[in-house]
């Protein structure tokens, strides 16, 4: 169709087609729209799982690059072994002293 000037033109037959073209583009639009957000959303649940899996693989590394360096001798204290709690005492009393005044 050639290029029609809408705010003048008269002919509502010619309105009218412009108006079912125009429908029938923004159906096709909407529907390239939503294949694109699917596609998106795809994407982005790909994208986050390869980071999950880059993080595992780097928090594993990590734990190699520390058992390496530290191996058993870690600053951790074992389960097994508890320090020995020390038992409060009171003061003796002390009779033996003489009073002073």
């Amino acid at each position: 169709m050639a290029d029609i000037d809408l705010q003048n033109e008269t002919d509502l037959e010619r309105l009218r087609q412009v108006a079912i073209l125009q429908d029938a583009e923004i159906g096709k639009l909407h529907e390239v729209v939503a294949r694109l957000a699917t596609e998106v959303d795809n994407l982005k649940e790909t994208k986050r799982g390869q980071l999950q899996q880059e993080l595992r693989e780097v928090k594993d590394f990590l734990n190699r690059l520390q058992h390496l360096q530290f191996g058993r001798s870690s600053e951790k204290r074992t389960t097994g072994r508890r320090r020995r709690r020390r038992k409060r005492r009171t003061p003796a009393p002390q009779t033996d002293l003489p009073i002073v005044e």
